[in-house]
């Protein structure tokens, strides 16, 4: 109770500020054409940031790797020549799964 009394008295003490409900306060607080400036804002806010990501992420974006999948079919022989060398497959296991590989 104290504690409520406390905040209520520290907050109301300098009054409202004409800011103090923009851009996410009650949207009816100043009437439709604030309502209308807020939704704006707001959705220039989110379309700035998909827009970044796009950018950004995109295909052929600065932060997106050329080709990420080009060096797959290097990774698989070198597990297939690993897996051979260690004993798990035979020679001729290794071929018909070279032979996949390379197809």
């Amino acid at each position: 109770m104290l504690d409520e009394l406390f905040f209520e008295l520290l907050f109301t003490a300098h009054g409202p500020s004409e800011w103090s409900h923009w851009p996410f306060g009650p949207t009816l607080l100043g009437g439709w054409l604030n309502m209308l400036t807020k939704f704006i804002f707001i959705g220039l806010v989110l379309a700035l940031i998909m827009y970044l990501l796009r950018y950004l992420f995109g295909p052929g974006g600065p932060m997106r790797e050329n080709n990420p999948d080009a060096d797959a079919p290097d990774q698989a022989m070198e597990i297939l020549r690993r897996r051979l060398a260690v004993g798990e497959i035979n020679p001729e296991e290794f071929e018909r799964l070279r032979a996949m590989l390379e197809k």
